[in-house]
């Protein structure tokens, strides 16, 4: 492996887990939120996707990747399907905590709201992605510095082929890949925001329709990145989409900072 993608690759996990902290402290000084609101956003994720969502999509997809290798219609129905699910988790979660941990009236706000939607997508990119990411590069290196030998003593003649193709990639790797993904993480962040804060208006302005509105949003998002990769489009293509979302999510997260404030001035008044 070229010293240079391992490089990059420490980049992009320092990327990953130190942006997401750095936008949360930044916004705590700024706006003298309370800190535990990032927790909550950070308990919420880690209890609907990675305790509920994803160990069920883990047992799912192997039961049904005989059908789907086999028919590209059952496949898209089942990335939309996976899609919305990512949208209707994270947002209904998003709503169970501003139901039930949101006990004062004063943290509706748009503050607040962005303090939550960081914690929310800031252990996604610490946990989910960041740690994954490391145990990745810590295993790469690890198998291109074994010989040939080696690998087929110590790894299961059934593990081989997939141990092999890992290493095809890695090794083929271009430098920038791992920038790449760090850079998606960045383009993520102000999304997880910007849902939150449109769920926080189903409270607020006392509309269910927000709700559904994020979970239509969230899944569209995560159905439209998967079915581009299926496409194996470019990588710089599909991150650029994602980029495209980032900045129009930012455009929304300061849109709803007067509607919000607003609000709140008339719900105290």
């Amino acid at each position: 492996m070229q010293p240079s993608v391992i490089i990059a690759w420490v980049i992009a996990i320092a990327v990953m887990i130190l942006f997401p902290i750095a936008m949360g402290v930044w916004v705590y000084r700024r706006y003298r939120v309370r800190w535990v609101v990032f927790l909550y956003g950070a308990g919420i994720f880690f209890v609907f996707q990675m305790i509920l969502r994803i160990p069920a999509m883990a047992l799912l997809g192997p039961l049904l990747a005989p059908a789907l290798s086999k028919s590209r219609l059952l496949l898209v129905i089942y990335l939309v399907a996976v899609g919305f699910s990512a949208g209707l988790f994270e947002s209904v979660g998003r709503w169970v905590g501003y139901r039930w941990l949101f006990r004062d009236p004063a943290l509706y706000t748009w503050a607040h709201g962005v303090a939550y939607g960081i914690g929310h997508g800031g252990v996604e990119s610490i946990l989910l992605v960041g740690a994954s990411s490391a145990m990745s590069l810590i295993q790469a290196i690890i198998l291109t510095r074994m010989a040939p030998a080696q690998l087929r003593a110590l790894i299961p003649e059934a593990a081989q082929p997939q141990v092999q193709a890992l290493l095809d990639k890695v090794t083929t790797m271009p430098w920038t890949e791992p920038l790449w993904a760090a850079a998606e993480r960045v383009f993520t962040l102000p999304f997880h925001v910007a849902m939150s804060l449109v769920v926080l208006l189903a409270f607020t302005r006392r509309q269910a329709r927000w709700l559904w509105a994020a979970v239509l949003a969230h899944g569209t998002l995560d159905t439209v990145v998967a079915i581009l990769a299926q496409q194996r489009l470019p990588t710089w293509a599909i991150e650029g989409f994602v980029g495209l979302c980032g900045l129009a999510s930012l455009w929304l997260v300061w849109r709803l900072k007067p509607i919000l404030a607003e609000k709140t001035t008339l719900s105290e008044g």
